[in-house]
Formats: structure tokens, C-alpha cells, sequence
């Protein structure tokens, strides 16, 4: 039910352009559209005809929407860069105090400050409006002074409410300054972070090795490099070698942000925004930055023997024909509690699945990361490999990878042996029967044996729990393993030929 529901939402929700019809549930879409999508996943086919009614599709979000791995997040430096365009047009309004002068009367309009701390409106030329209009009470009332009165009215309620108005916005003016511009200093060291970082570069190499990972050589060139061809700037008070500096700071020593602000004398909120425009440059979706570029295989299309291999008599013959290996790794990861359950998995903490081909030179040819701690390793192979979007460097004819053990066993892509024949393993079971029998039989007081005597109703907790369901948390695949099989047999019979060549000699 739940692989259903996995391959409902991938062809509903991931989709643009597509109609739905809630009383049949089925998909609106061409046959082209269909032929596709099931040459690409073969169970997508019964969804062609019969779709899902909108209570059920409710009921299995219910279920699987925040405990299931969706591999939503998921993100290879090798895929394109999403572009998303939004404008957005924000309008800064500048308030200024002045003191004018009114032509009519000569009087000045202010502002003043309270002693008790609010802002106080003082109107000269309203007090002699109203010294005016006492006057005119005591001149004979006609027409002419009944509409000059009203007018006079009209403009003096219009000039309170333009000062009311006038001093609510110094009042939002100064309240801002005082909450956002002006603060208390905090970070007063005179030992700034870039003191400190200067010294660290100009010292000796291994002090700028133990804080960011590189000698001071290779720091600069990797500052020029994201500065010149990643389109990283420095900003008004801060080195586009400081902001490369945090970074590495934090990747090297694995500290926090108030540990940051410290060591490089910033506020919490410099050091934030700095990393997000490091990152930007290095490793961001929208942009091919340095990760797009660095992370792949030298040479694509793995013609030739790796140098690795071919100078190495360990190697050479017997893995003329690898050219890397491929193995999955947890990485701890910080998610809202809320949010915990699809990434908590065998580590039994939240954690990503992250999947990673390196060469014999110890360098990454190929990452996925973003997949939930719960999703299953071949899950994660398997979509990397088969994605067209994540552009995985499928190995080209007669040249594969070394992967885990974990992996189906597929062209191209080698396996281990097991550790134990599944013989060996059998005999094993055998043998434990045969021990206890043995210990029962040698032991009549044996203590683990009196505790099942003593209470007969007693069930080790270590007994293996039953677990019902449908079908399989992912799709594990045979494939075609015949002739990987057969190489790894040659690759362990070369193995075994040369060693006893070597031991004769």
C-alpha cells in the first residue's frame, strides 16, 4: 500500500500541466505522456486506467505523508540548476524632519521631544488660528465671515491631523532606530577576526591546516576561485577571505553560531548570512557553483585503465576494469521535532542517506544527498542510477564499480562476496542446537536454564519481531547479475592464482 501510494504521488503531485478528475480519480493525460512515464517505472501501468478516489488518496496521506521517505530534498551537484524567477519589488520610504516655515501667518511648525520619553507636537500657528478666530466672534456675524469661519475649521482639523500624522511616524522612526541601528557594541575585542585570520595565514602552514582543513596557499586560490568564476563579493566591512574563513571555521571544527561569533568578533546574524553566501557559490541548486563543477568524473566516458590502478601491482590486472566505488553514509541532520519520523532509521537518530561515488584518486564523482534516514539503501541507489535528472556517470561496457554489499547485484556495478556461505551459515544455526543440547545435557544447573524453569511463561527480548506488510519499503531489483557474477568469480580466481604463484616462488 504504501510503494502504491509512493508512485501515486510521484505521478500526481511531481507532474505540471496534468488534469485530474476527482470523481474517477484517474489522471487526464496523453498516451505519449503514459508511455513514457511507464517505460521509465513499470508500476506506474495500473494507474493508467484505474486511478485513486480522493478519500482514499486522503486516508494514505493520513498514513504514509509524515512517516514515509519521499526523497523530496534530495539534491546531486550533477543536476541542472532550478531557476526560479521572482521579482519582487520592495519600496523604501525615507522620512525626514523639517521645519517649515508657513508663508500665511510666518509661524514655525515643530517637534519636540518629551522629557518623558513620547514625542510632543507644539503648533504656533495653530494657537493663532484660534486667537484669530476669537476675534472674529466679536465682529458682526455675516455671511461672508460664516464661510470664512468654516474654512478657517476645515484647515485647522486638516493641519492637526498632517502634525498627528507627522509625529506617529518619528515616533515608528525613532522606535526603530533605537530596537534596530543603534546597539549596545557587543563584539569589542580589539582582536578581530581578521587579525586573527591574518596571523593564522602569515604563521606556520599546520596552524591554518588544523582550523580550516588547507594550507594557506590553497585557501587563497579557493577564495579567488569562488570570487572570480562563482560570482562571490566581498561586502563594505568584510574580506571575501574572512567570509571563506567562517565557513571552514564551521565545517572543520563542527562549532555553532555563537562559537563563530567569538572566534571572528561578528553578530549571529553576519555570521548566518555570510555561510548562506558561501554556500551559494559552492553548493547552491540554482546556480552551477563549485560543487557542480568539481564533483564528476574526469574523464566521462572511462575509456582506458585508471593511472591509480595501472601503476599498482595490487590492482593491476585484476580491476582493470573499475573505475570506482559507490557506498552510502548517515549523516546526522538537525529537523524539527515534528518533522522527525520519515528521517529516524537504523542510527536511531535523524539522519540524511547520502550516497557517494568516488575514483581511485580519492575523489567524489557523483553525491546525492537529501534522502530521508528511513529510506532504504537500494531506494536511494536505485533512484539515483535510474533518474535521468540526477545525470549519474553510468559506467560505460565492461567497466563497473565496486559497490556495497547492501546494492542488488546489476551490470555494472560489482558486489562482495558474502562474509559468510549461506552453507556456513546453516551449519552455524545447526551448531547452536547442538550446543545447547550439549550444555543441557553436561549443565543441569545452569543458571540461564533455572531462570526458564523458574518462570516458564519467560521470552527473550531479543527474538526477531514479525512485521506485516504488503510490500517492500523499495524496489530491489535482480537485474541482470549473471555477468557480474562472473567477473567477480574470474577477479577471485586471479586473486587466488597469483598468491600461490607468489608463495611457490
Amino acid at each position: 500500500m504504501r510503494k502504491d501510494w509512493r508512485h501515486w504521488k510521484a505521478l500526481k503531485s511531481k507532474e505540471t500541466g496534468l488534469g485530474w478528475n476527482p470523481q474517477s480519480g484517474r489522471i487526464d493525460a496523453t498516451n505519449e505522456w503514459w508511455d513514457q512515464k511507464i517505460k521509465e517505472k513499470s508500476d506506474f501501468k495500473k494507474f493508467r486506467h484505474k486511478g485513486i478516489s480522493a478519500k482514499l488518496e486522503n486516508k494514505w496521506d493520513s498514513l504514509f505523508g509524515d512517516s514515509c521517505a519521499t526523497g523530496d530534498n534530495v539534491y546531486a551537484p550533477s543536476t541542472d540548476p532550478v531557476i526560479n524567477i521572482e521579482e519582487q519589488n520592495i519600496e523604501h520610504e525615507n522620512y525626514d524632519e523639517e521645519h517649515e516655515e508657513n508663508p500665511e501667518n510666518g509661524t514655525k511648525n515643530s517637534v519636540l521631544p518629551n522629557p518623558g520619553g513620547a514625542l510632543q507636537v507644539t503648533n504656533e500657528g495653530a494657537n493663532a488660528s484660534t486667537h484669530a478666530s476669537k476675534k472674529a466672534q466679536k465682529q458682526p456675524i455675516t455671511k461672508n465671515n460664516v464661510v470664512q469661519m468654516k474654512h478657517m475649521d476645515i484647515d485647522d482639523d486638516r493641519k492637526r491631523k498632517f502634525w498627528i500624522a507627522i509625529a506617529y511616524a518619528i515616533s515608528l522612526i525613532y522606535t526603530y532606530y533605537c530596537k534596530y541601528i543603534y546597539k549596545e557594541p557587543c563584539m569589542t575585542l580589539n582582536f578581530t577576526g581578521e587579525k586573527w585570520i591574518r596571523e593564522v595565514l602569515n604563521g606556520h602552514p599546520i596552524r591554518c591546516v588544523n582550523a580550516f582543513r588547507m594550507e594557506p596557499r590553497l585557501l587563497l586560490r579557493l577564495c579567488n576561485d569562488l570570487s572570480s568564476k562563482y560570482g562571490l563579493k566581498a561586502s563594505g566591512n568584510m574580506s571575501i577571505v574572512e567570509k571563506v574563513c567562517i565557513l571552514l571555521y564551521a565545517l572543520a571544527q563542527g562549532v555553532s553560531n555563537r562559537v563563530l561569533c567569538e572566534r571572528f568578533q561578528r553578530s549571529g546574524d553576519t555570521i548566518s548570512r555570510v555561510i548562506h553566501e558561501v554556500l551559494y557559490s559552492i553548493s547552491s541548486r540554482k546556480v552551477k557553483g563549485l560543487a557542480h563543477d568539481i564533483i564528476r568524473p574526469y574523464d566521462p566516458s572511462f575509456k582506458g585503465v585508471l593511472a591509480k590502478i595501472a601503476t599498482d601491482n595490487r590492482y593491476m590486472p585484476f580491476f582493470k576494469d573499475a573505475i570506482g566505488c559507490i557506498d552510502g553514509t548517515h549523516i546526522e541532520a538537525c529537523i524539527p521535532e515534528a518533522q522527525q519520523m520519515p528521517y529516524r532509521g537504523r542510527k536511531g537518530i535523524p539522519t540524511f542517506n547520502v550516497l557517494a561515488a568516488c575514483d581511485f584518486d580519492m575523489c567524489f564523482t557523483f553525491v546525492s544527498a537529501g534522502w530521508e534516514g528511513s529510506a532504504h539503501d537500494t531506494r536511494v541507489f536505485l533512484h539515483a542510477i535510474e533518474n535521468p535528472e540526477m545525470k549519474f556517470p553510468t559506467p560505460s561496457q565492461g567497466k563497473y564499480y565496486l559497490a556495497d554489499k547492501g546494492y542488488p547485484d546489476r551490470r555494472g556495478y560489482l558486489v562482495p562476496y558474502p562474509k559468510l556461505s549461506v552453507e556456513t551459515q546453516i551449519q552455524m544455526v545447526v551448531a547452536t542446537f547442538a550446543l545447547h543440547n550439549y550444555i543441557r545435557i553436561n549443565s543441569p544447573t545452569d543458571p540461564l536454564f533455572r531462570v526458564l524453569e523458574d518462570y516458564p511463561d519467560f521470552i527473550p527480548s531479543f527474538e526477531l519481531p514479525d512485521i506485516n506488510h504488503a510490500g517492500s519499503n523499495c524496489d530491489n531489483r535482480e537485474g541482470d547479475g549473471t555477468e557480474m557474477k562472473a567477473i567477480r568469480d574470474h577477479i577471485a580466481g586471479s586473486l587466488w592464482k597469483a598468491r600461490r604463484r607468489n608463495y611457490l616462488l
